[in-house]
């Protein structure tokens, strides 16, 4: 979003961006996530709740 903090960047660009780097060296890759300021800046919590337990399904159900 414009005028955010991180330029329109997500974290994992910007401030987390070596910590991933260190990861893939070692032979890590991604999983798909769920950034906790999403939830942060527009709570929801009963949708949140719910979209976060699909995400953990999803992730390790699946």
């Amino acid at each position: 979003m414009p005028g955010e903090f991180f330029n329109q960047h997500s974290v994992d660009e910007g401030a987390l961006f070596g910590f991933h780097s260190m990861n893939a060296f070692t032979g890590m890759t991604s999983l798909e996530s769920m950034h906790f300021h999403d939830i942060e800046k527009n709570a929801d919590v009963v949708n949140d709740l719910k979209l976060y337990k699909e995400h953990l399904k999803k992730l390790f159900l699946n």
